[in-house]
């Protein structure tokens, strides 16, 4: 069985009969699927009120799901990255709009950092933590591969955790 967890359900209704459709502050134990999808590409979570490019204001989301990730013991996981959206910046009440908008790929290590602090870290130390347990040898690659419009991250041990973006 497959979760698919993503910042606006609507978008995956029409999988709603084949796949379990979950946002990304309400979802299912990621233990009960045997595979959870994490789609981090809607432009509408890329904004930040503030007038700085280093959060996004769904960041709560991102530590509810690292905090879920702390628990897994057998699922696996896969992250779809944006591509091809705007990270819009510094509300502005009076035009009840955003001042600035940027493409994504033109912001990449500030994205890496949103990302990485909030999520992929807590990947890695879930990873760490688990072949301690174990007494493991960890063979855990972190490959970082930039195209022209996308970054992709990829962090896998022992199939546990795959973590992809689709360059066009």
């Amino acid at each position: 069985m497959v979760q698919i967890i993503t910042y606006n359900k609507n978008k995956f209704q029409t999988f709603a009969d084949t796949y379990k459709i979950s946002e990304l502050g309400e979802f299912d134990s990621f233990d009960d699927y045997n595979i959870n999808i994490i789609d981090l590409s809607n432009e509408s979570m890329w904004r930040y009120s503030e007038n700085i490019i280093n959060s996004i204001n769904a960041i709560s989301d991102f530590r509810t799901l690292s905090k879920e990730l702390d628990l897994i013991k057998k699922t696996k996981i896969v992250i779809v990255l944006p591509q091809n959206v705007y990270y819009k910046y510094h509300w502005i009440n009076y035009k009840n709009a955003f001042n600035y908008a940027i493409k994504i790929k033109d912001i990449l290590p500030n994205v890496i950092d949103i990302i990485s602090k909030n999520l992929i870290l807590k990947v890695l130390k879930y990873l760490i933590v688990k072949v301690k347990q174990q007494l493991m040898v960890a063979h855990i690659n972190l490959i970082l591969i930039l195209t022209k419009l996308m970054v992709i991250f990829v962090a896998i041990y022992q199939n546990q955790i795959i973590v992809i973006g689709q360059p066009q």
